[in-house]
This record gives structure tokens, sequence and C-alpha cells, in this order.
């Protein structure tokens, strides 16, 4: 249970199995560990994320998640909390 900011995302950059999209992220509060889920908003759609990996870096950690990202930063700047949906539905791509 965590609360965080996306600072950026990469899609998938190859396309096999070994290549996974990531997200930056700046950690608000709480942990994260491998296996937990969030879920972000394009337009009212949920996308759901499952995190494969953790990585740590000086001022960020960054997310390698399963499912896809459609293009680079992708929901920059959206903050999520894995408890309330919620707060991240309010940065949904709005057409």
């Amino acid at each position: 249970m965590a609360i965080f900011r996306i600072i950026a995302s990469r899609p998938q950059q190859i396309k096999d199995f070994s290549d996974h999209p990531e997200f930056d992220i700046e950690l608000i509060s709480g942990k994260l560990k491998e296996g937990d889920r969030f879920q972000l908003f394009e337009t009212h759609h949920p996308c759901n994320y499952t995190i494969l990996n953790i990585k740590e870096k000086d001022n960020h950690h960054t997310l390698v998640v399963k499912e896809s990202i459609s293009w680079e930063n992708k929901w920059a700047d959206a903050v999520v909390d894995t408890e309330n949906n919620e707060v991240s539905r309010r940065y949904g791509y709005r057409v």
C-alpha cells in the first residue's frame, strides 16, 4: 500500500518477452513490492498494472510493469494511491 507520483513512463521498446514498460515514480508514502497492483484511468476506462520489478535509483524508483503503456510519459504527474483508486481517476486522459 502506497501513494506515489508518476514522473515518467516508457512503453515497451522491443517487441519480445524480455522487455517491459516502465514507470519512474516518486514515492510519497508507504511501500511497494513486486506483485502489487495499481489502477490508472484513460478517460473513464480503468487500466490495471501489476508490478514485476522495482529498481531503486538515487532520487526515484522505476516500476517495471506487466501491462502495456501506449506512449512515452503517459500519466506523467498523476498521483496514485494503491488503496484508493479514485485518487488516480482525476488524472485520466480526457479527449
